[in-house]
């Protein structure tokens, strides 16, 4: 790893221009902006924050960052926390940021959510796919509980921003980012079953990722997919423990990198381990799409993006439990109002209400990412990265965001 303060300057720039493009969102600027960005051919990759928002070639990035400017909220990117790995002429980083957004409600939005009520109602299969009568009556109680309590409010979440540059003849250049919703919530946005839509989006998301493979030499990945099929079918295992299972498949390297599915960061050998830990006791089962990942090599350093499912049993039973105690929590918290509390309580329990009308087991999906190094011979993970895809209405994840106004 060299001239690390050097490298950090140059990320920092194109973070620093990718910002000053989300503040003037000049979208007639957009073709100038992504070509001083990203590196200009079909290896430019960007996962946005919502189930099967993979843009998968130059053309395609360039179109999520100008939708971006056209309806996205106020978005600010940290450039002074970034976190960065070099090797050669390869970076990884990561940093958090911020989007805003103010919910300034009109008749129209009103309209919108009766029409959404009726399509639950009326229709024997609703965007969302055939769902039961349950379902069907409490998302419609989400959604409105969540419309009437953020109307006129203004909200902030954080936001996730990672990825990789290579540096190229004029300088270095964005090939990989991902946007995402970091989160503490119990219940992830996009949950699958039943062919339900975010069941098909889930799927669409593989057949991109089958097809864009499709047109590549996949043999030289053959031994990253291999660890990496390993590592999925070991992740979780009650055979190797946490340290185990780290020493067996992560770097030797002291900068060693898990960034969880919250805004947690794990450093450093006893960090990742605690990361695994965690993993081990959130989730039941995980299984990351290894053949149908993107895998890039350059040398000694690969780095591979996909999706996938994770997968936990809650019970009713359990679901009533745990809410009782969340709202213990709420009620005896001395950061909220009263009035704050009652609303929070209230969305807490329908969304409980609304997955528990689901079934027991929860799937969800997962993206994966990684960059990993050849040592001694063998591939091994530096960094690695899940996050959960978030639903594109920032109406239902007021939670998850701060009242700012």
């Amino acid at each position: 790893m060299k001239d690390i303060n050097n490298d950090k300057m140059a990320i920092a720039k194109l973070l620093e221009i990718m910002q000053e493009g989300y503040t003037k969102r000049a979208v007639e600027d957009i073709d100038e902006y992504t070509e001083k960005l990203f590196v200009k051919s079909d290896e430019m990759i960007i996962l946005g924050t919502s189930c099967g928002e993979w843009c998968l070639g130059y053309e395609d990035s360039k179109m999520l960052i100008e939708n971006d400017w056209k309806y996205w909220g106020n978005v600010i990117i940290d450039r002074e926390n970034l976190e960065l790995t070099t090797k050669g002429d390869i970076a990884w980083f990561s940093t958090l940021g911020s989007v805003e957004k103010d919910f300034s409600l009109s008749d129209k939005t009103y309209d919108n959510f009766v029409n959404y009520a009726k399509e639950y109602l009326y229709e024997e299969r609703c965007w969302l796919g055939e769902i039961s009568d349950e379902t069907r009556l409490t998302t419609i109680a989400w959604e409105l509980t969540h419309l009437l309590t953020g109307q006129g409010k203004k909200y902030r979440w954080e936001i996730r921003l990672s990825g990789l540059a290579i540096k190229e003849e004029d300088g270095w250049k964005f090939t990989q980012l991902q946007f995402s919703f970091p989160t503490t919530l119990r219940y992830p946005d996009e949950r699958i079953w039943d062919d339900n839509f975010y069941d098909r989006s889930h799927q669409h998301g593989f057949g991109k990722l089958r097809e864009y493979n499709s047109t590549k030499d996949v043999e030289q990945s053959g031994e990253v997919r291999g660890v990496l099929n390993n590592f999925s079918n070991e992740f979780l295992s009650k055979e190797l423990t946490s340290e185990q299972l780290v020493d067996k498949y992560f770097s030797k390297e002291q900068d060693i990198r898990v960034l969880g599915t919250d805004t947690d960061k794990y450093n450093g050998h006893d960090q990742v381990i605690q990361s695994v830990q965690n993993y081990k006791t959130q989730w039941d089962e995980l299984k990351i799409g290894v053949e149908e990942a993107i895998v890039s090599v350059c040398g000694d350093t690969a780095w591979v993006i996909t999706q996938g499912e994770a997968n936990v049993t809650i019970t009713r039973k359990d679901a009533i439990r745990m809410e009782i105690e969340k709202s213990k929590e709420i009620l005896e918290s001395d950061l909220l109002p009263s009035k704050e509390k009652l609303l929070r309580i209230n969305r807490n329990v329908i969304t409980m209400l609304n997955e528990a009308s689901k079934g027991e087991n929860n799937i969800w999906s997962i993206r994966f990412d990684a960059v990993l190094l050849k040592e001694n011979n063998t591939w091994v993970i530096h960094t690695m990265q899940f996050s959960y895809p978030a639903n594109i209405i920032l109406e239902g994840k007021t939670d998850a965001a701060t009242l700012i106004g």
